[in-house]
């Protein structure tokens, strides 16, 4: 099956580092799915199925000898050893997915940040991976779920960030020089002010709004949408009958990779706010919160 990865890669130089990067990190690959599956063969399975994977994404991989490569290419083995673990799991085996380690994975010139997202236990540290050490953005990581992950990715415009007009790209003295006037009335959060050139919560609502209704009215039992912290707060605020003036009082430190969980009732239509910005599955690593940086 390496030979039909190595297929799935296009061009002389771009199939020579394809085949460096598989005989550097084969043995790692198969020593990550050996700690989740206890058989060999399956085991063995899991390498090819993330070769196949790695090779879809290629394009996204510069330096075969780079931190980040390395941890890219441990998350898609773990990924695919956990679908085979549960494919077993459901045949009757017992496989304790829900304790699964993280693994002890570095490599000099790693980064604090890279070593601690590493230890990670496997079913949170893949999609966290990607966003922070890979630099991938929220579409992009959808891209890359979507080649590996047995389940169907759709990309939404309606739930980007909410758009900060002017202000995209300044640093914080910059938006203070030029914007001061209207971060002293913005922080009144007395009237839905737009920033400068961009959104205001009210924009943010009303493109976001037909997205989370459909996804309600769609008969599924369970959906998980991956978006910004300013469509959370804002959606949050419209779910708890806030005013949207208010939206910036939910979550000084809105973290990333943190849940928020809405729950609709059929029967009367009503949404409730489950939880908002927990983050627990990341306080064992302070590194990765917003607050601490």
């Amino acid at each position: 099956m390496l030979a039909l990865a190595l297929a799935m890669v296009e061009g002389p130089e771009e199939q020579s580092k394809f085949r460096a990067l598989a005989a550097r990190y084969e043995r790692l690959m198969f020593h990550v799915a050996r700690q989740i599956l206890p058989n060999e063969q399956d085991a063995e399975d899991a390498v090819q199925e993330a070769f196949l994977a790695i090779a879809k994404n290629f394009s996204k991989i510069f330096a075969v000898d780079s931190p980040k490569t390395k941890a890219f290419v441990v998350i898609v083995t773990e990924s695919k050893a956990i679908d085979i673990a549960r494919k077993n799991a459901r045949q009757g085996q017992q496989v304790p997915l829900e304790d699964l380690p993280g693994l002890s994975v570095s490599a000099q010139g790693e980064d604090s940040l890279t070593q601690c997202i590493l230890r990670l236990p496997a079913r949170y540290r893949a999609w966290i991976q990607l966003h922070y050490a890979q630099g991938y953005t929220a579409e992009e990581t959808a891209e890359i779920i979507r080649s590996f992950l047995p389940v169907p990715v759709e990309i939404r415009r309606e739930i980007r960030e909410i758009s900060f007009g002017e202000m995209e790209g300044l640093t914080d003295e910059e938006i203070h020089e030029k914007f001061e006037t209207f971060q002293k009335e913005f922080r009144k959060m007395e009237r839905d002010l737009p920033y400068p050139g961009g959104e205001c919560a009210g924009d943010v609502i009303r493109r976001a709004l037909p997205v989370f209704q459909e996804i309600f009215h769609s008969g599924l039992s369970r959906a998980v949408m991956v978006t910004h912290g300013g469509v959370i707060r804002c959606m949050t605020a419209y779910y708890l009958g806030m005013d949207p003036a208010r939206w910036r009082v939910l979550g000084k430190n809105l973290e990333n990779c943190s849940i928020t969980e809405l729950a609709y009732e059929e029967k009367t239509g009503k949404v409730t706010v489950e939880r908002f910005n927990d983050y627990a599955h990341l306080e064992a690593f302070p590194e990765l919160l917003r607050k601490n940086w």
